[in-house]
Order: structure tokens, then C-alpha cells, then sequence
């Protein structure tokens, strides 16, 4: 009933206007999915010039063993990553009002990592004040997980109350015989290295305060199906992971979930994305607050992401070919649409909306755009039957993400989302 559905005039109109707006060659193909590799696919042509371009900064012929290392000079010199104290001998004060390059400046070095937090998962600190450990070995067992490998390190915050701190040695391909479990006050850090999680998943119930940052998850099936499963847990971070070819979906937080912030990813999967709230009768998920920032949604059917009952901030995210939809919602969840690019393939609609709507349909949710920038005749149906969505209960203003203009995420985004590492950071930081 269009009585029900209310389609904002604006919106249809800043289509129009903007649809003279340059899109890259990227983002102009039809739906279809492809798998790729861990990084080359969604690395830029700008990065083929990197070397060149770091001549300028004298870091093209260092040999990068430590990213973050050779980042902080380049950044200092750039003005990036902080700026001088007032004073000799009184260091640095970093800005971290970046969202997603501060993860690799001197300004979240180590453990440092949390203080780039933004969102609803604001003030989360992972394993900080817990155990360091490293990764060693890329093998698995579930019954006697050796010393050294991915299992047994996670294992060591169930018996520390403080937790633990997770980073590797070297690249590796980690093939989980079964589910991974993140227990409380855990951060699993994979930056420095090329590290993918394939065969079974990471997975976390009733725990909280989890960060998961800059791997890649994929060729999951069996168990969830998702490449990270997120269930009755809170405050937690999923940042700069690669997604994809999940059997059943990509990221999933439900029954109760809350205070989450999902960041700079790659997601992409033949069918289902994202899904947040898995049941109509989940009634316990009218808390779940998820904030949904610069993610690159691309060649997906579906749900990127799917909201039921809770909040769902949806910010400064660019979205490439989705199939039959990219956003919906049911039972009187709301979404707040704000500032993203959506770039139509095959299907027009942003929304889960069709002009066959009826008495039976469900009409509860709340689906508002503000600022969304609408490419290659994309349309965006906001729901308003029950009023509007409001402004996300962030507890502090400056949990609020950092906002820019939707015209500059095909360049920030195509160049600083998913996991990162050697050239891709060196892309990110000059280009993005």
C-alpha cells in the first residue's frame, strides 16, 4: 500500500542531480560474483605507482618488514597520523578522528588499536590489559591445540580474566577443523602479515569486549556459515576483514547482540551479507545497536545488511551491484541511511520494496536516507509508515564515526577497505 510507504521526494530528486557523477569502472558491471584472492582483487591501479610516488618520502627502497614502522615516518612527514607537542621532549598527540587509517598510523600502533574505535563499539579494549601472544604455526586441532597456533591462544582467555592479545609471526593460511571461539577481553590482530581464516569460522557467545582486525575470512561452510557469528555478545569490534564465499552469510550478530561496530570491510558473497537480528520473535534483539561503517558491499545478493528489532546506523559505506536488494528490515527495526553511496546494477531498489506491497507485508521497520548519494539510476523507498528513524543513541558525541562526502568513498573506500598490508596500506595512505 503506498500509504504505507512513503518515497522521499528528495532522495529521488538528488538522484537525478547526481546522476552525471563519475563512477569508476569498477563499480559499473553487472551483478554477478566472483571470488577473490586474498587483497589483489580490490587493490587499486593507483597502487601500481606507490613505488614511484614513495620516492618522494625516500621510502621506495626499504625493505618493509614492519608496516606500521615505515608508516610512521611517512606519516609524520604528511601530517597524517599526529603532530608535534608543544614543548621539547613531550612526544606526540596523535588525531584519531580518522576511522580507518588511524588502525595502521603510530596513533594505534600495537596496543594502541583500540583508541581507533568508533561507533557503538566505542570504548572497547580487547585483550589490552591481557596476555601477548603470537601465532606461530598454521596448523589446528580442536582436541589439543598445540602451542603456537591460532586455538590455543584464543583458549588462554577463558582461563585469564584479563585476556589476551593475538598477532602472528609471518603470513599464513590457518584451516580451522571447527569453529574458532573468542572468549571475553580478546583482540586477534592480524595486522603485518597476510593471514587467512578459511574452512570454518570465528565465533563468539555471551562474551564481551572482542576486537577482530585485518584478516581474511573465507570459504566457510558448515557449522553458522557465516565468517564471523556474533551471539548474545557485546561490545565488539570487527575491523578491515576481507569477506567472503561464506555458505550461509558474512558477518551475523543475533540474540541479543549489542554494541557493535562492523568497519572498514570487504564484504562480498553470492547471496546473503549481513544479517543482524535472525528471528521475527527475537524480541531480546530491541537493544541490538550495530554501527555499519565504511564497509565496500559488493556483488551481493542481499542484506547489507538486514535489521530486526534494533538500531542500524548505516554510515559512509559504498555499495556495488547488489542483486535483489541492499538494505531491509522487519520488525520495527530502525535504520538510519546516512551518507553512503549505492551504485545499481541489475536492480534499481535500495530497499527491500516492491509496488506489489500489501496489508500483509510488514511495515513496522524504519528505513530513512540522509545524504545518500543514488548512481546509475538506483532508488531509495525509505519506510515512514511509523514515524522516522532518529538519531543513533551513540552515549557520547564523539562515538559519532567520522563523516565525509559521499563523492569521496569510491577513492577512500576502493583503496582502504578489507585487510591491508604492504602496498595496499602505502595505497591507502596516498591515495585514499
Amino acid at each position: 500500500m503506498t500509504s504505507c510507504i512513503i518515497l522521499s521526494m528528495a532522495i529521488v530528486v538528488s538522484a537525478a542531480k547526481d546522476s552525471a557523477t563519475h563512477v569508476p569502472p569498477d563499480f559499473q558491471s553487472d551483478y554477478s560474483y566472483s571470488k577473490p584472492g586474498f587483497i589483489t582483487t580490490i587493490e587499486s591501479e593507483a597502487s601500481k605507482d606507490v613505488g614511484k610516488a614513495f620516492l618522494f618520502h625516500g621510502e621506495a627502497s626499504k625493505d618493509v618488514g614492519n608496516t606500521s614502522i615505515t608508516f610512521e615516518g611517512s606519516l609524520r612527514r604528511r601530517k597524517i597520523a599526529g603532530r608535534r607537542g608543544k614543548g621539547r621532549g613531550r612526544g606526540r598527540r596523535c588525531r584519531v578522528a580518522d576511522g580507518t587509517k588511524c588502525q595502521f598510523s603510530r596513533c594505534g600502533r600495537g596496543k594502541l588499536l583500540p583508541r581507533c574505535a568508533t561507533g557503538f563499539a566505542s570504548g572497547v579494549v580487547g585483550g589490552r590489559r591481557g596476555l601477548s601472544y603470537t601465532v606461530t604455526s598454521h596448523n589446528d586441532s580442536l582436541s589439543n591445540p598445540a602451542p603456537g597456533t591460532l586455538r590455543y591462544g584464543a583458549g588462554l582467555a577463558y582461563s585469564n580474566p584479563r585476556g589476551v592479545w593475538i598477532t602472528f609471526s609471518r603470513d599464513m593460511t590457518i584451516r580451522l577443523r571447527t569453529q574458532l571461539l573468542v572468549w571475553n577481553h580478546t583482540t586477534i590482530d592480524g595486522r603485518g602479515f597476510k593471514i587467512i581464516i578459511t574452512q570454518s569460522n570465528i565465533g563468539m557467545s555471551g562474551v564481551e569486549n572482542v576486537i577482530i582486525h585485518n584478516l581474511q575470512v573465507s570459504g566457510i561452510y558448515g557449522g553458522t556459515g557465516d565468517t564471523v557469528h556474533i551471539f548474545n555478545s557485546r561490545k565488539v569490534w570487527v575491523d578491515h576483514l576481507t569477506c567472503f564465499d561464506g555458505e550461509n552469510g558474512l558477518v551475523s550478530a543475533v540474540e541479543g547482540s549489542t554494541d557493535i561496530t562492523i568497519s572498514n570491510c570487504y564484504l562480498a558473497n553470492n547471496n546473503f551479507n549481513m544479517l543482524l537480528g535472525a528471528e521475527d520473535t527475537d524480541i531480546v534483539d530491541k537493544d541490538m545497536r550495530v554501527t555499519i561503517y565504511r564497509n565496500w558491499f559488493k556483488n551481493s545478493n542481499q542484506r547489507m545488511p538486514h535489521c530486526r528489532w534494533g538500531y542500524c546506523h548505516v554510515v559512509n559505506n559504498l555499495y556495488a551491484n547488489w542483486g535483489l536488494y541492499a538494505i531491509s528490515a522487519r520488525e520495527n527495526a530502525r535504520i538510519l541511511s546516512e551518507r553512503n553511496v549505492f551504485v545499481a546494477g541489475i536492480k534499481p531498489e535500495v530497499t527491500q520494496w516492491s509496488s506489489d506491497y500489501n496489508s500483509q507485508s510488514d511495515i513496522t521497520p524504519r528505513i530513512v536516507s540522509k545524504g545518500d548519494l543514488l548512481l546509475n539510476g538506483a532508488r531509495f523507498h525509505e519506510f515512514l509508515h511509523f514515524g522516522r528513524a532518529g538519531a543513533p543513541p551513540y552515549r557520547r558525541p564523539r562515538n559519532y564515526p567520522p563523516v565525509v562526502k559521499p563523492g569521496k568513498l569510491f577513492r577512500l573506500i576502493g583503496r582502504c577497505s578489507g585487510a591491508l598490508v604492504g602496498k595496499r596500506i602505502r595505497s591507502c595512505f596516498l591515495y585514499g
